[in-house]
Order: structure tokens, then sequence, then C-alpha cells
């Protein structure tokens, strides 16, 4: 494997912001030591990337750094965007106003190709300063054997050069090792390395192991949807079953939310708004808030006269929060808006923009659109008379209810659209419920390992 170099920038960039999402700490040492351990060299230092990610508000300002919004945005770009918006961080990254203003020359010389004998120097650009610029433009692979490379002339800006990105090649599985090949889609991959770790750049491991890892940052049918996206076909029988069967516990942090009655939580459920923050079922009493809905579902409880109170907070210095931080904040502020909850706290929205990088500002924007998006799909939709489903069979319901009240797992065989047979699922059920005219089950899915909604039409006990 050879080590990431100014022939692939995009490497670099994307092994440091994966592992900074990984690690506790990121100093230079332990970014060696952590990209090493996958097969990686970054070259030069990784303080020049970690420098160049900050410009580029790709990560925040803390220590360590985390990735900001922009990240997925800036990975769905095309390559010769990427690197363009990379050149423009590398051009005002320095802190002084003089060091900046050089590399604009640098550039201007560049594109009006006249760049200066770096042998020689020139009065204005000495030798040892301009190669230490070009050595940046060599990193990003934009400057190789003293003259432009063919994406440097297109990414500096040549009128008289065009040059066409190769697209993402379809993933490869050669046994239990799952092969990325370059260029890949960089979303995608994204997404995979939250589940899995890489043994070397583009190549992960499908075993035991893995998966006991990959089991704690999610649920593995997403980590299977992954893979079938980048291989374009569904996983093999063998890897499937290594992946569906593995036993797994998983830590859920959050706040748990108990009610006394079970039909309480099934009447609130009712809501289409609350229903989102009530999904996250444990028991028939139980439910995982999202700690950042909090406030929402507990004033949301009080106005219908529920009481609900919430734990002293710990006391604690406090602290300030990074742009990162802010950018996050921001986004769910504006969600907020649009779903008509209580306004915000006057100010807060100039608070939280003021200073903000135009990079993240729009990011923001994206993810505001894309997470209402979702929303606007989960809302249930009005049903003509000729689409109402016919009602559940007695028997079915009464089993169901058996099921509940008791706690034991059963057998269902459910019907999903577009496909010829109907699926054998080892469920919990947790909760019956009807909206509209149609009536469902909440169940944890023994083989999708999470909990999972079923039309009780699409539905029936499977025979023992």
């Amino acid at each position: 494997m050879q080590p990431l170099s100014s022939s692939h920038p995009i490497w670099a960039i994307f092994a440091l912001l994966s592992t900074c999402r990984a690690l506790r700490s990121a100093s230079p040492r332990s970014l060696r030591r952590a990209l090493a351990g996958h097969g990686l060299r970054l070259a030069p230092s990784p303080s020049f990337w970690l420098r160049l990610c900050r410009a580029a508000a790709l990560l925040d300002e803390q220590s360590p750094p985390r990735p900001t919004l922009l990240v997925p945005q800036w990975l769905a770009q095309p390559l010769g965007a990427q690197l363009a918006s990379l050149l423009e961080a590398w051009r005002r990254a320095p802190a002084s106003a003089d060091h900046r203003r050089r590399r604009e020359r640098l550039l201007d010389y560049l594109r009006e190709r006249s760049l200066p004998d770096s042998s020689n120097g020139s009065r204005s650009e000495p030798a040892p300063i301009l190669r230490r610029e070009l050595s940046g433009l060599q990193a990003l692979g934009l400057w190789e054997d003293g003259a432009l490379t063919p994406i440097g002339r297109a990414v500096v800006g040549d009128p008289d050069y065009t040059l066409t990105f190769p697209s993402p090649e379809r993933w490869t599985l050669a046994g239990f090792e799952l092969r990325v090949p370059f260029p890949p889609d960089w979303s995608l991959l994204w997404e995979l390395e939250a589940y899995l770790e890489p043994i070397a750049f583009g190549h992960y491991l499908i075993t035991p192991a893995a998966l006991e890892c990959a089991a704690q940052r999610g649920p593995l049918d997403k980590l299977v949807q992954l893979i079938e996206r980048g291989l374009g076909r569904p996983l093999p029988a063998e890897v499937l079953d290594q992946v569906t069967n593995r036993p797994a516990v998983r830590l859920h942090p959050g706040p748990l939310l108990e009610f006394a009655d079970p039909d309480e939580l099934i009447r609130l459920r009712k809501s289409p708004r609350l229903r989102r923050h009530l999904n996250h079922l444990i028991s028939p009493r139980h439910v995982l808030l999202d700690p950042m809905s909090v406030d929402q579902v507990i004033g949301s409880l009080r106005r219908r006269g529920i009481p609900a109170c919430l734990p002293s907070p710990d006391s604690g210095e406090s602290r300030d929060i990074s742009d990162g931080d802010r950018a996050y904040l921001l986004s769910l502020v504006y969600i907020a808006q649009e779903l008509d909850v209580p306004s915000p706290p006057p100010g807060l929205i100039d608070k939280l923009s003021s200073g903000l990088a135009e990079p993240l500002r729009t990011a923001v924007s994206r993810q505001v659109t894309i997470v209402l998006q979702q929303l606007s799909a989960t809302l249930p939709h009005i049903l003509s008379e000729d689409k109402i489903p016919p009602s559940p069979a007695p028997d079915l319901l009464e089993t169901l209810g058996r099921a509940i009240q008791s706690g034991e797992p059963i057998d269902v065989l459910y019907h999903v659209p577009g496909r010829p047979a109907p699926e054998r699922r080892h469920l919990t059920p947790l909760l019956l419920e009807t909206r509209g005219p149609r009536h469902y089950l909440i169940a944890y899915c023994h083989t999708r390992r999470a909990n999972r909604t079923f039309r009780l039409d699409r539905l029936q006990i499977a025979d023992s």
C-alpha cells in the first residue's frame, strides 16, 4: 500500500477527518500513531493537514478537533470542487497578512504562467520561502517536478485547460474483506467508517471482532444497507449471516421517560409531532429520548397536564462552545422554527451565527433542508377510501396483546412491499397503536436488532 502523498490529497483529508472523529486525542503524535496503525502515512506532517482542515471549516477549533457539519457536504462534492476549496483554505490559512499575500502572489504567478525561477529566487520572493510554499501545493497534488500537474492546471484556474475526474467505482468483497477502490464515493465511505475501521486505506474486515465493535456504534442492519449500496448488490448469504447473527449489547445514552400507564404512551403517540420523539421504545412503558429533545418533550407533557420533572442538573463550570457546536445548535433552532414549536429566545440566532464561517452557514442551511425532508416523509398520509386496509383480525390483536403483557417474543411473517414472499421476523412486541385508518405494531425486531414499526394488515403470526 503506497503512502498518502501529493497524488491523492483527498485520501489524507479523509483519513484525518475519520481519525479525528474516532480519537479522543488528536495531537500530531497520536494522529501519526493512529494513521500508521491503518497503514497510512501523511506527507507532509499531520500539523499541515490539521491547519488546512481548520481553515476549510472541516474541523472545529476544539482540542481535540472534531469534524463539522460541513464534512458530509464537502465529501459529496466532485473532486475538482474539493481541491478548489482546499486551495482557497491553503491561501487564507496563515495568520500573518504578509504570508497570505505571498501565497496570493504565488497563485497569480501560476495563473499567468510566469512563476519566478525558484533556484535564483527574486527580490520579492526569496527561494527558500518560495520552495516552502510550493511544498504546500505539492501536498495538494497541484505541483510536481517544477510544473503544475494536470489537476493543478484545472484547479488553479487555467482557462484553456479542463479535466475530467474519474467516477466512483463499485466496492468488491473477497471473502470477509471489503475493498473500496479509489476514487470511492466519499460520502458513503464516511458512513461506513462510522462502523468499521480500515486495516489499510480502502480495506475493511467483516469479522466477528470487527462486528462486535461495529455493533456498539449503531444498528448492524444499517451497516448491511451501507455495504450493499457500495457493492450494488445484496450481501452473500454467508456474510449476511455473519452480520445479522452476531450477539451484541449496545449502550444507549440518553434520558429515559417512564410512564405509569402504557395507555398514556399510546395516547401521546397519536400526535405526529410527539411520536417523532417517542419512537425509541424500550418497553411498553419506557421510551429513550434524544437529549436534544428533552425540554421540548417535557414542555409538551406539561401543556397536556401531565406532571413531568427533570432531575437537577449537575453544577459545573461553563465553557465556550466551538464553531462546530454553534453550527449544530443553529441548525436545530432553524428546524424548530419550521416545525412551529416555541420560538427561540430573542437574539439566539444572531448569537449562534455571529462570526460563523460562510461554509458552515451554508452547511447549516443544507442540513436543515435535508432533515426537514426526512421529517416530512414520516408524517402520516391521508388515505382515500379505496386504500383503507381492513381492520385486523381479533385473534391477531389478542395474540399480540398477550405478547406485550408477557414480554415474550413471537415469530411473524411480514409482507414487505415489492418482495414476492413474506419475511420471517422474530419480534418482541412493545405497543399497538392506531393512526387514522391503519393499525401498527411497534416491536423490537431480533432479526434487524432494532425497534421497527409493522403494519398489521401486512403481518400474520407464523406457524410454530
